[in-house]
């Protein structure tokens, strides 16, 4: 059918009709002669855009507390200028208070090394099982491990602290 119109419109002498053209243009928003706008228009006549909202959504709660804690923050320590995360810095606080007795931080510090260490254990939990079978298994027979073995437990053993 566009054939069609086209074929029409050359036969009669008309050019066909364009599909690309331009945009019309903006008239320029009137001023008075001291350049100010006149009354009752604006510059932005849009105005401002609209300010996002922050969810409360525990996703967004997540989100705030994350890059809260992993902000990198600068110490004076004796050994220069260093810098650690928020979270870091936390810790380290809650090590001093209780190393200078503080019960409560002692108790926590401990709860939450006893959770890492689960966490850790059930992350590596084949190769502990492993590890564990074949140091088992020297000492039950009373022999000495040939260097290859022990090289490939240290290596395993390496393995589990990185992580």
């Amino acid at each position: 059918m566009i054939d069609d119109i086209s074929e029409n419109a050359s036969s009669r002498g008309q050019a066909a009709p364009r599909a690309e053209e331009a945009p019309p243009q903006k008239a320029p928003i009137e001023r008075l002669a001291n350049g100010r706008f006149k009354p009752g228009r604006s510059a932005n006549p849009k105005g401002r855009p609209l300010k996002r909202e922050r969810s409360l959504l525990p996703r967004q709660l997540s989100s705030d507390i994350l890059s809260i804690t992993e902000e990198l923050i600068t110490v004076k320590t004796a050994d220069g200028v260093k810098k650690y995360t928020a979270i870091e810095l936390a810790l380290l606080k809650i090590r001093k208070r209780a190393m200078d007795g503080h019960g409560p931080s002692l108790n926590r510090m401990l709860k939450m090394h006893e959770q890492a260490l689960k966490d850790h254990y059930g992350r590596h939990s084949e190769k502990f099982s492993s590890l564990e079978a074949m140091e088992m298994h020297a000492v039950l027979q009373g022999t000495e491990l040939d260097p290859q073995t022990v090289k490939w437990l240290n290596r395993l053993r390496k393995l589990t602290r990185k992580t």
